[in-house]
């Protein structure tokens, strides 16, 4: 909301203030999905992707895929 100050300069002007963003966002969303389809998909799963991270399995896992991770990292890159 602007002041009454600012908004008398606009006028007298006749300038329109508008919120102009320094850096435009880069859309990350190539799916063809909504993007709110996406975040509800999300807040959905959340919660058991952090129970399953947490848990004695999920962290054995995670172990595995890190070495593995490791091993094709190490892997000659294909000229």
């Amino acid at each position: 909301m602007c002041s009454s100050e600012t908004a008398g300069v606009g006028r007298i002007w006749n300038f329109e203030f508008r919120r102009i963003p320094f850096e435009q966002k880069k859309k990350s969303n190539k799916s063809g999905y909504p993007d709110e389809a996406i975040k509800t998909l999300a807040r959905c799963f959340y919660p058991s992707m952090v129970e399953f991270f947490n848990s004695e399995e999920g962290q054995r896992e995670y172990e595995e895929w890190l070495k593995e991770q490791e091993a094709l990292q190490a892997l000659p890159v294909a000229a």
